[in-house]
C-alpha cells in the first residue's frame, strides 16, 4: 500500500474513531478518547510504514487537544494537569507508534532474508535458523517491552504530582494501570517462551497464594462478589506461591472482563493425591463453544470479547502451569458461566 492510501485510510480511521469518542463524550470524559487514539496508532504501527505511522501519531494528538479537551474547539489548554497529559500523550503515541513499526520492519527484513536462503539450506540450518528468528523476534518484544516502560513511568511521576482532588486522576490512573499490565504480559510471555521462568518451590499456606493474587486486582474484584471455598482446610503445600498466583490472577482478571458487575466469581480448592486444584467460576456468557482449547493460545480473543487486553493472560498462565509441570484447562459449567481449572502437583504437610 502506497503512503498516500496509507495516509488516507489512518484519516478516514481517524475520523471514524473521533466521531465514536465524540458521541461517548458526555459518559466517559476525554481521557477515554486518548486511549481510543493510542490503540489506533498501535494498530496504524503494526501495518503501516513509520513515516504515515508517525503523522497518524501527530494528528491524533492534535485532534484529541482540538476537539476533547477542555476548552474545546481551540489548541488552547487551560488546566495544568491537561497540558502534563497532552504532552505525556504525544510522547507515548510517538513512541509507541516508533516501536512497532520497528518491530514490524525488522521482523519482515528477518522474514526476507530467511525466505532467499531457505532453498539452499539443509534441514539441520533451517530448524537452526528457526531458532534464530524466534530468539530475534523474543529479544525484539523484550526490549520493545522495557522501553515502553519509560513513558509509564513518566505518566506515573506525573499522577503522583497531582493534586489527589484532581477529577482526571481516576481515569489517568486507570489507563496507566491498563498500559503497565500490557507491558508486564509482554514481559512475561517472552519469559515464558524462552524457558527463562525457574520455579522456586517453597512450603506456604494456599491462603497467602490466592491473597497475592487478588490483591492488584482490588478494583476489577470490587464490581464483583468473590467466594472462596476450600482453602481454609488445606495443610501447607510446597509449591512456587508467586508463579501460582500470578497465573491465578491472570485468570481472575479475565473472569472480571466477561463476567457482569455484580455476579459471582468462586475459587474453589480442592487437595487430592499430591495435586492441587484450583477451580475458577465466573457467571458470565461462558466460552464460545469448540474453542475452549484456543483460548490459551497467544493473542487469541475470541469473539465478542470486550475491547482492551492483548489476549495474552490465558497464555501467559498456561505457560506458568506447565513450568510447574501443572496445567490448565477451561469449560462451561453445566449451570452456566466459564470454569478454569488449575491443577498442580504438590507435597504437603500438616500445619502446625
Amino acid at each position: 500500500m502506497s503512503v498516500e492510501a496509507q495516509l488516507g485510510l489512518g484519516a478516514a480511521l481517524l475520523f471514524v474513531l473521533a466521531s465514536a469518542c465524540w458521541g461517548l463524550l458526555p459518559y466517559t470524559g476525554h481521557m477515554f478518547a486518548a486511549l481510543v487514539f493510542l490503540l489506533a496508532v498501535v494498530i496504524a504501527g503494526t501495518h503501516w510504514d513509520r513515516g504515515p505511522v508517525l503523522a497518524i501519531a501527530v494528528i491524533c494528538a492534535l485532534v484529541w487537544n482540538f476537539l476533547f479537551i477542555p476548552p474545546q474547539f481551540t489548541f488552547h489548554i487551560e488546566k495544568p494537569a491537561d497540558v502534563v497529559m497532552f504532552g505525556l500523550f504525544f510522547v507515548v503515541a510517538l513512541s509507541m507508534g516508533h516501536l512497532t513499526t520497528r518491530l514490524r520492519e525488522r521482523e519482515a527484513t528477518l522474514e526476507k532474508h530467511h525466505l532467499e536462503r531457505e532453498n539452499l539450506l539443509s534441514e539441520k540450518h533451517r530448524a537452526e535458523m528457526a531458532a534464530e528468528a524466534e530468539r530475534l523476534h523474543r529479544t525484539l518484544l523484550d526490549s520493545i517491552s522495557h522501553e515502553l516502560k519509560t513513558p509509564i513511568t513518566i505518566i506515573r511521576t506525573a499522577l503522583d504530582g497531582m493534586d489527589a482532588g484532581n477529577p482526571y486522576a481516576v481515569e489517568i490512573d486507570t489507563a496507566t494501570r491498563r498500559l503497565q499490565r500490557i507491558v508486564e504480559n509482554l514481559l512475561e510471555i517472552t519469559r515464558v517462551e524462552s524457558d527463562a521462568v525457574k520455579p522456586a518451590p517453597d512450603w506456604c499456606e494456599i491462603g497467602d497464594a490466592l491473597d497475592t493474587a487478588m490483591t492488584p486486582l482490588k478494583r476489577e474484584l470490587s464490581q464483583h462478589t468473590v467466594d472462596i471455598t476450600g482453602a481454609e482446610n488445606l495443610p501447607l503445600l510446597k509449591l512456587d506461591s508467586r508463579l501460582l498466583a500470578q497465573s491465578l490472577a491472570n485468570v481472575l482478571h479475565n473472569a472480571t472482563l466477561h463476567a457482569p458487575a455484580g455476579t459471582h466469581i468462586g475459587i474453589h480448592a480442592a487437595l487430592g493425591a499430591r495435586e492441587l486444584e484450583l477451580r475458577v467460576r465466573d457467571h458470565g456468557p461462558g466460552l464460545p463453544r469448540g474453542l475452549e482449547e484456543r483460548v490459551f493460545e497467544k493473542f487469541f480473543r475470541a469473539p465478542g470479547t470486550p475491547v482492551g487486553g492483548t489476549g495474552l493472560g490465558l497464555a501467559i498462565s498456561r505457560g506458568l502451569m506447565r513450568a510447574m509441570k501443572g496445567d490448565i484447562t477451561a469449560r462451561n459449567h453445566p449451570d452456566g458461566g466459564a470454569e478454569f481449572t488449575l491443577t498442580l502437583p504438590v507435597q504437603y504437610r500438616k500445619a502446625n
